[in-house]
């Protein structure tokens, strides 16, 4: 949508995408538009809304307050994005945090759309806002993940949380308009018949020990979800006096952290040197020599690079080139440790990073391993690419 203003054609455009395909709607977005375009979005969303519920009531009513209900609600509805996107180390731009919940707002006039089922079947009305509401979680999931640049893992265990509290309290709320409806109230003497009370109390008895497994299940994810949210604030703390080189994997502290103990260099510093040369080489040359390259022309551009004894210039090689997975890997599960420590504690945190260390370890690579393979990115790929020119 147009940053400087609102454009309904492209309003009908987004809506479309948005609930096709959210994932490929985000990931598009490069800017969000200013918060007017937002409320001019919510409030759209909410007159549409009013309108079916109005129609299913014969009432102008439903739509007044469907309109009053979406201004407050996109509100409402970003500071709670804004608090789930800090969660998982997101964005935090509340203006950003107005758009992404004026664009879940899409589901809100499907939402009453399908509102006359809760009148001739309450357990399907029920079952249709649940389906609706997942899809909403399924937006919010990608919004996180694809524009507000928040942790994968985390988006994903908070969305899990909320689906499970979504589908809780809408089937405890289905089952006190149950109840609701078994009470055989008079209207003209306003009593309630001494049969129907004794109706809901057999049927309370009956529901009391799921009911109360699933409030005590509740009131554990709501503590899990403040401690989530107390360890997010103190990490955030110890972070602010982090330097640069503290949030490197072969720094000092992570090196204790991880228990890394591998001391030989698994690639030697000339290796990569002469690496380095061979790269800068192979880059420099043309399109048309680059397409000649043959192995033959290869392996003296490989002598020419200061290596001496081509077989064990290519098993040194061959490391260099692995080294692109393997810092990929490290760089995902090294970025995850945070995940686990926010969502899972201390503990949990410390066991995955001996894990890790294990694995690294394993490989063979010490942290001076890991601090070269960092400061020589840009060599693995023209090594990668040559060696499987010569392997072709």
């Amino acid at each position: 949508m147009d940053s400087n203003g609102f454009n309904f054609k492209s309003f009908i455009d987004e809506t479309k995408r948005v609930l096709v395909n959210p994932k490929t709607y985000f990931s598009d977005v490069k800017e969000a538009p200013g918060m007017g375009n937002s409320i001019i979005k919510a409030l759209i969303y909410g007159i549409i809304a009013g309108i079916f519920a109005s129609l299913w009531s014969v009432s102008l009513m439903p739509l007044i307050w469907s309109i009053v209900g979406a201004f407050i609600g996109l509100f409402i509805g970003a500071v709670f994005i804004l608090i789930v996107s800090s969660i998982a180390k997101g964005k935090t731009d509340f203006t950003i945090m107005t758009f992404v919940a004026a664009t879940l707002m899409v589901v809100y006039p499907i939402q009453r759309l399908f509102g006359f089922i809760d009148s001739f079947s309450p357990f399907l009305g029920t079952l249709v806002s649940i389906v609706i509401s997942l899809y909403s979680l399924y937006i919010l999931f990608y919004a996180l993940t694809e524009f507000l640049n928040a942790d994968l893992k985390t988006s994903k265990i908070i969305s899990f949380i909320l689906a499970g509290l979504l589908i809780i309290f809408s089937f405890i709320g289905q089952k006190a308009k149950k109840y609701s409806s078994d009470l055989d109230y008079s209207s003209s003497t306003g009593n309630i018949s001494e049969k129907a009370i004794s109706n809901l109390q057999e049927k309370a008895l009956k529901m009391a020990g799921a009911d109360e497994e699933a409030i005590s299940e509740l009131s554990e994810m709501q503590k899990d979800l403040k401690d989530v949210a107390d360890r997010a604030e103190k990490i955030a703390e110890e972070k602010k006096n982090e330097t640069e080189e503290d949030k490197k994997i072969w720094s000092e502290k992570n090196i204790d952290l991880l228990g890394l103990n591998v001391e030989d260099r698994k690639i030697a510093e000339s290796t990569w040197q002469k690496a380095g040369v061979l790269a800068e080489n192979f880059k420099a040359l043309g399109n048309e020599q680059s397409k000649d390259l043959n192995p033959e022309k290869i392996n003296q551009m490989i002598l020419d690079a200061g290596f001496e004894d081509l077989e064990k210039a290519r098993d040194e090689l061959k490391k260099i080139a692995n080294s692109i997975n393997f810092s990929f890997d490290l760089a995902t599960s090294f970025y995850s440790l945070e995940s686990t420590r926010t969502i899972e504690g201390e503990e949990a945190y410390k066991k995955e990073a001996k894990a890790l260390g294990q694995k690294i370890n394993k490989k063979g690579y010490s942290p001076d391993d890991l601090k070269a393979i960092d400061e020589h990115l840009e060599v693995t790929a023209p090594i990668a690419e040559l060696l499987g020119r010569m392997s072709d």
